[in-house]
């Protein structure tokens, strides 16, 4: 409180409050006991006014504060969500990991149980902020039902819910700790935090007058005896059952925490990539398994590289820091180093040593001097895949690449896939390597490392919704043979099948389909539905382009941007700065999620790959711009339904779209069963004459398609004789239809003129339709975000 004392008058304030006046009788002050507000107080100093929403209960279980948790990273488990439940008499916090925030009522039914069983008591009010998960008509029944009052924070004042928000920042910044101390991956993230919930239950608090959370829960004093390093080396003793007189008694695994209920610690083998629950563990907390890999891994890089890192110190020495390269690194530091969380530039983010280094670190510090690209080279992330049999032995990993490919020989040898024989006088043996693969499951989690030696390999996923059983196999050895997909209306004929096949190979029976070729598969055998998509793959690109944390866009191509190659860098030091940009790599990426499961992107893949071999600013930041979009869209799925399975064809083209060759764009996408099945974006070979030439081109594209298709359904026994194109030109579909002489359209190649044959056929049916109801449009140029989405619609595109 303050006391002001001016005009003969006494004020006692306490903040913007009056809360008492006095007037000058004589040489004493008299208090006037009223409050009095400054309307000008309040207006000014809104973010003054206090938050304290409660006094601390006096019971247990009195008031419960809850919030949900998202992390940016998929978990052992498959959890990206936690919620918290902390009792505000004791400040207990309790834990659940959620695999979507929805699961936060389940987790709210079972915490209500447990507490209320070991307190005798119930829960009487309950404190959340507004969220959806909190909010639905269930749980409004479900504390309706139970008696259980309900506060919600108002809109945009988190502070209302300051003990759980502030409970969840503090569980993620020792989580945090923990991971960078023991260099453990993100997706070890729901371990740190459970140990980190588990720690400070049993912490001193000064709120508690220096007890525990748990001792006041529980009545009983925290015991430490048992805590060790988060993140440490533990050996774990291998029972005689499991092992032979001759293997090691004990197995080194990495710490990662306590298990609840039972005495025992959890520990993570590296090896064999799974958790164990064990009492008998020795630690050695003075080590930590990750960290040394790492630093040996350092070691062997760093004296590969040592001439190279030489060489570049000698060439800095002789060269002048004020010579002619500052243009060049001057460009070079606007262009690339851009923050992601507007896709336009910005200054680069401050760096501290504790953080690890963003993914691309390694072309962007090619801009500084170049001695630092040893440290760059040297931060690559543990989980990646190595490229051949020298970087396969470099790696962290070493130890799982290893046992993977002794793996693979044993089946190669069991299966008897080769006979060694005489090579022939004059042949010449074919060659073939290595591929390293991390075997992952559908939500992104890595189940084993895998190895394959093979000389090609092609997969074809062509998955038509008739409501059949659908089953995978994992072939362990894919020399002759990969995963295998098997569908059928019998059961019975399926698990036959796949019997028989078990007989003849080693395999393992991955039951229903739920991913293939990277694509996620979600099915609803009520409503008959399949989804596919690649939210995963998506979200690793993202993260591997550090645009993970990017501002999103509605749509993946602007409408106002036009590129062309007058953006192509035209000096060296423009062309030297972009060589150090990812560029085709990016693209690359990009084009495997296009031709998967992401038709809405193939006209800007199609126009940024354009520009591969040179490419400028302006594509780049295109480039960024579809990244962008796919953040806000990483969940969209390809949907089909259990219909009619006739395939319907929609053509557009774009008439002299390409401001570099004047050639046009063709478009094309064929659905079956609610979904799109096949799709092009194309630059046309030739420059069309006329919008007719355009449209009539990109109907012989289509037609080639449909064609094959049409052969791909004859061997699935769903022969279909006819197809119907759907094109918005009429012109086109007259010089399709009248094979007579047009002045007009003689120059057109006779190539394309097959169309008529087609439709003389009968194997053609095309149909007029309204350009704001092709939904192929979308595949020949941008356009506005409204049309886009319904376009999106139309073949099947949607958010799950």
């Amino acid at each position: 409180m303050k006391i002001i004392g001016e005009n003969r008058q006494l004020k006692v304030v306490k903040g913007i409050m009056v809360v008492a006046k006095g007037k000058l009788v004589g040489n004493l002050y008299r208090l006037v006991g009223e409050t009095l507000v400054g309307e000008a107080a309040v207006a000014s100093t809104k973010s003054e006014s206090s938050f304290v929403w409660h006094k601390r209960s006096h019971k247990f279980l009195d008031l419960i504060h809850a919030d949900t948790c998202q992390v940016p990273a998929v978990s052992i488990g498959g959890c990206s969500y936690f919620v918290t439940f902390i009792d505000d008499f004791s400040r207990k916090v309790w834990i659940f990991m959620l695999k979507r925030k929805s699961d936060a009522f389940e987790k709210f039914k079972k915490f209500k149980a447990l507490v209320e069983n070991q307190k005798g008591t119930k829960i009487k009010c309950l404190r959340t902020d507004n969220g959806g998960e909190f909010c639905s008509k269930e749980f409004d029944d479900f504390c309706n039902e139970h008696g259980i009052k309900r506060h919600l924070t108002v809109p945009g004042t988190p502070q209302q819910n300051g003990v759980a928000e502030r409970m969840n920042r503090t569980l993620m910044e020792r989580a945090r700790c923990m991971m960078s101390t023991a260099k453990l991956g993100k997706e070890f993230w729901a371990k740190a935090v459970n140990t980190a919930c588990y720690l400070i239950n049993r912490s001193p608090t000064i709120s508690l007058k220096m007890k525990t959370p748990e001792e006041v829960w529980s009545g009983k004093p925290a015991n430490y005896s048992f805590l060790r390093v988060f993140g440490c080396d533990a050996y774990v003793w291998v029972p005689k059952e499991k092992r032979t007189k001759v293997d090691k008694n004990s197995k080194r695994c990495i710490f990662l925490g306590y298990e609840t209920g039972t005495k025992g610690y959890k520990l993570w083998d590296p090896t064999a990539r799974k958790l164990i629950i064990s009492r008998d563990v020795v630690f050695n907390e003075d080590v930590f398994q990750c960290t040394a890999k790492k630093e040996e891994a350092r070691k062997i890089v760093i004296e590969q590289e040592a001439s190279f890192d030489d060489a570049v110190q000698e060439e800095n020495i002789q060269n002048d820091p004020q010579s002619e390269s500052k243009p060049e690194s001057e460009l070079e530091s606007e262009l690339l180093h851009e923050g992601t969380s507007s896709g336009d530039a910005v200054s680069p983010r401050p760096r501290r040593a504790i953080r690890p280094p963003a993914r691309y670190d390694d072309y962007v510090t090619s801009l500084k001097p170049q001695s630092n690209y040893v440290c760059a080279y040297l931060a690559l992330s543990e989980e990646h895949e190595p490229t051949s049999f020298k970087e396969a032995c470099e790696s962290v990993n070493f130890d799982q690449w290893r046992g993977a490919m002794e793996e693979e020989m044993e089946s190669l040898h069991k299966n008897k896939t080769w006979d060694l024989v005489q090579l022939p006088e004059g042949r010449k043996a074919i060659g073939c390597r290595w591929i390293y693969k991390l075997k992952k499951d559908s939500e992104g989690n890595i189940e084993r490392y895998k190895a394959r030696l093979m000389i090609k390999g092609v997969v074809l996923a062509f998955v038509a919704s008739l409501d059949l059983e659908l089953e995978q196999l994992d072939v362990k050895t894919a020399f002759l043979h990969d995963d295998m997909i098997i569908a059928g209306n019998n059961p019975t004929y399926v698990s036959t099948l796949k019997a028989q096949l078990a007989g003849e190979f080693d395999m393992k029976d991955s039951g229903a389909v739920n991913q293939i070729l990277g694509m996620k598969v979600f099915r609803d055998r009520k409503d008959m539905k399949i989804w596919l998509n690649q939210k995963n793959y998506i979200e690793r690109v993202l993260q591997r382009f550090n645009m993970q944390n990017a501002k999103p866009v509605s749509t993946p191509f602007p409408v106002h941007i036009k590129l062309s190659s007058e953006y192509s860098p035209s000096t060296e030091a423009e062309k030297a700065a972009m060589s150090r940009v990812p560029y085709s790599s990016a693209v690359g990426s990009l084009m495997f999620a296009m031709v998967g499961t992401r038709p809405d992107i193939a006209q800007a893949v199609e126009a940024v790959s354009k520009y591969m071999a040179n490419p400028g600013r302006v594509h780049w930041d295109a480039v960024k711009w579809i990244l962008r979009y796919l953040k806000d869209t990483s969940s969209v799925s390809l949907c089909y339904r259990s219909m009619e399975p006739d395939c319907v064809g929609f053509v557009d083209a774009d008439f002299a779209g390409d401001r570099d060759k004047r050639r046009s764009t063709s478009g094309n996408v064929f659905i079956m069963a609610g979904g799109a099945v096949s799709w092009e974006s194309k630059l046309q070979p030739v420059v069309a004459l006329s919008t007719t030439e355009a449209e009539y081109i990109s109907i012989s594209h289509a037609c080639k398609e449909a064609i094959w298709l049409e052969r791909l359904l004859a061997e699935f026994k769903m022969k279909q004789d006819t197809f119907s194109m759907h094109c918005d030109s009429q012109s086109a579909l007259l010089l399709a239809k009248n094979p007579t002489f047009h002045s007009c359209t003689k120059h057109i190649d006779v190539r394309y003129h097959f169309v008529r044959q087609l439709v003389e056929d009968g194997k053609i049916l095309l149909h007029k339709v309204h350009t704001s109801s092709n939904p192929a449009d979308m595949l020949t140029k941008p356009v506005a975000r409204d049309k886009f989405n319904w376009c999106k619609s139309s073949i099947g595109l949607e958010e799950v």
